[in-house]
């Protein structure tokens, strides 16, 4: 939650707020103080109203983890005018035991002795206390009410030291940040040792209190005895720093901490009267350069710049973890310092980002050096990072005497500064016993070449031959796989023509059948129809017989009767047997159309099948003549560039076995000449499938006698 106190009826309406639970259940506190009111208002006037209010947060700081205490406008020039009563604050941290993060920014603690000591009470019963972050001035009050600058006097110990030695004792405490625009004042050398003495201490940055030389082996002695493993980043700020501040610090460095990585010195001033200002920054850098520190930002005096860096860069030679650094200068007259840069110590720590230690650091009798592919440094990629600087070219060159041993280099003086004089010298020395290596090395490739180019032909003409005996061998084998495939695949469509036929001919007699079956049925059909007909003519003649004839029958003879019927039976038979005649000659006419129809379209659908099949097979065979033709062309073509591009191989292997004396070229010949016997391969297996498709068997044993001719 956040409250804004902007005046005192805003202070009584929060209180109120409080009061009625309206942030019960809030774990974090983040207060703002309205800057116009708590710098123009005095104490008395907000104090009691404050310390009511902060009561009120009773209920709420039983549970806050987290109290953020600042003015609205968090401005540093503004930081001792905003006045918060040490009452108050008390107040509010003396039940806040779960309270792990406190922030106090810009303010300025304004109470008694006894509240600053009721702040130190408060501040003891928070064991969860993880991080506190202080950036405020203090005033305190004496017993005649009236204020008082404590800051003004150096010799006095400032009322929050008591508070920060009481803090030192929590155990559970992680980070200490007490940034610029705190006014410490003068702290307590007790105060200072028990700062570094949390063992989970990883952060402790004192940027606003110059600590004297002997304030400083206090703080590194407290340090030293407790924050050994957790401590990552330091900040200090020195004045007056001699022998004993110095070594304690190199000595902590030194011990070679293996998670400080980031630390930060300013050391605003030296005092010489112990010791020279040379003796302190070399026994400071040594320490440095132990340590395993990766992040480094150091202030020196301007008066001694020149010294640091000296001592600096011979640090930083040794040094390979080092991947930042930024260096500042602390002028006398003035706070502010001011970034410089140095072109020695700036190569070296891109060096180090490189990976100047990786390659420095291996087996000098290790000959597997990285390349450029592998992502590696490498002794070109340090000469590039150079700049063509003649300091750090030299650097590289001294750094490595293994190396450069053949150089000249154990003529060179040891104090480790290059001049021109030196760099002629060596260059020259270099291209002397270079050019003394070359006349050896020539020599004795001639005497080798000759030997070598017999080698290599003797060996190019065995190969030949190889390939020769195997080309014939190959050819006689395609041949044969040639014939067997041809007889396979006239076999296959053989059977593909009868299996064709055959169901064509069982097609025809499943027809023939349907359609006798069908005329059957339909003569069967008709003589039923006739037979019917018959008998219904043979009744009606019958009955009309008998109803003309007389009802006496006797009126005629029995030989007119007779004869009567006789002529009515004939009569009928010779009309059946004509009716026979004309259903079979029917039918035999239709059986006989019916035959020949199926015949015809039989044929035609053989001729159409038999047509297809030969245009699909005269396409196909068209294509495939064609795309042949065309692999054909290319690879001959190829043939002919690798044939040139073997004679050239041959003289370049002749060349280079003459400057060199390398065995490679000998395999590089192999190699072209397996590539060529592939290729070889290759267009020989693409003209064997063409003439395949092409059924030209004569002109493929032709072609083969030619091609083992020609190899």
């Amino acid at each position: 939650m956040s409250i804004e106190l902007r005046s005192l009826n805003s202070i009584r309406n929060a209180t109120q707020a409080l009061t009625a639970g309206d942030y019960s259940t809030a774990s974090r506190l983040n207060l703002r103080l309205f800057t116009s009111y708590f710098t123009s208002a005095t104490t008395d006037q907000y104090e009691e109203h404050l310390v009511t209010f902060m009561e009120s947060l009773d209920a709420s700081t039983r549970q806050l983890d987290s109290l953020d205490i600042r003015p609205t406008i968090s401005d540093m020039k503004h930081s001792k005018d905003c006045l918060l009563p040490v009452r108050a604050l008390a107040t509010a941290i003396e039940k806040a035991s779960s309270l792990e993060v406190l922030y106090m920014v810009n303010l300025c603690l304004v109470g008694s002795k006894q509240d600053f000591e009721r702040l130190a009470v408060a501040l003891q019963g928070c064991v969860r206390l993880k991080k506190f972050y202080y950036a405020c001035g203090t005033r305190l009050i004496t017993t005649n009410d009236e204020h008082s600058n404590d800051d003004d006097d150096d010799e006095a110990i400032s009322p929050i030291s008591g508070v920060l030695e009481t803090l030192g004792k929590n155990f559970a405490l992680e980070s200490v940040e007490m940034y610029f625009g705190t006014d410490l004042g003068k702290l307590s050398l007790s105060t200072l040792t028990s700062l570094g003495r949390p063992i989970w201490l990883n952060k402790l940055w004192i940027c606003t209190r110059d600590f004297s030389d002997e304030e400083t082996v206090a703080l590194v002695n407290g340090l030293t005895t407790s924050a050994k493993e957790h401590l990552t980043s330091l900040f200090l700020c020195t004045k007056g720093l001699a022998t004993n501040g110095s070594k304690a610090l190199a000595d902590f460095l030194a011990t070679r901490r293996p998670n400080l990585i980031d630390i930060h010195l300013v050391i605003n001033s030296i005092d010489t009267t112990t010791a020279s200002a040379e003796t302190v920054l070399r026994t400071l850098t040594r320490g440095l350069g132990e340590s395993l520190c990766t992040s480094m930002r150091l202030a020196f005096p301007s008066v001694h710049m020149s010294e640091a860096l000296v001592h600096l860069r011979a640090m930083l030679r040794g040094n390979y973890g080092v991947a930042k650094l930024q260096l500042e200068k602390c002028k006398s007259d003035s706070s502010k310092r001011i970034k410089t840069t140095d072109e020695e110590c700036d190569f070296l720590i891109k060096a180090n980002k490189l990976g100047r230690g990786d390659l420095f650091q291996r087996d000098n009798n290790d000959s597997s050096f990285p390349t450029e592919e592998e992502g590696e440094c490498t002794w070109m990629t340090l000469f590039g990072a150079t700049e063509g600087s003649l300091d750090n070219i030299y650097y590289l060159v001294r750094s490595h005497p293994n190396e450069f041993a053949t150089m000249g280099l154990h003529d060179c003086s040891e104090n480790m500064v290059p001049t021109t004089r030196v760099m002629k010298n060596l260059l020259r020395q270099s291209i002397e016993s270079f050019g003394r290596k070359a006349v050896v090395i020539d020599s004795a490739l001639t005497r080798t070449g000759r030997a070598r180019t017999a080698a290599i032909n003797t060996a190019v003409d065995r190969i030949e031959l190889a390939l020769s005996n195997e080309m014939e061998d190959t050819a006689a084998s395609i041949v044969g796989d040639t014939e067997a495939l041809l007889s396979t695949e006239t076999r296959l469509l053989k059977k593909r023509m009868e299996s064709e036929s055959a169901n064509l001919s069982s097609q025809l007699k499943l027809t023939k059948q349907s359609l006798k079956q069908s005329m059957a049925g339909k003569v069967q059909a008709q003589t039923t129809e006739m037979k019917c007909f018959i008998e219904g003519q043979t009744q009606a003649v019958q009955s009309y017989m008998d109803s003309a004839l007389p009802v006496n029958l006797n009126v005629f003879s029995r030989e007119v009767q007779d004869n009567l019927r006789v002529g009515i039976e004939s009569a009928l038979a010779e009309q059946t047997t004509e009716l026979d005649a004309v259903v079979k000659s029917a039918l035999a006419e239709q059986e006989m159309t019916t035959e020949a129809m199926f015949k015809s379209v039989l044929t035609k659908r053989e001729k159409m099948a038999e047509t297809k099949l030969k245009k699909a097979l005269a396409e196909q065979e068209k294509a495939m003549e064609t795309k042949f033709k065309a692999e054909l062309a290319g690879h001959k073509d190829g043939l002919v560039q690798i044939q040139s591009s073997l004679l050239a191989m041959k003289d370049d292997a002749k060349v280079h076995s003459d400057r060199n004396g390398s065995s490679i070229s000998v395999l590089l010949v192999v190699v072209a000449i397996l590539v060529i016997v592939s290729l070889f391969l290759a267009a020989g297996v693409a003209s064997l499938l063409f003439l395949i498709y092409t059924n030209r068997a004569d002109e493929l044993r032709s072609w083969l006698e030619r091609l083992v001719h020609d190899m």
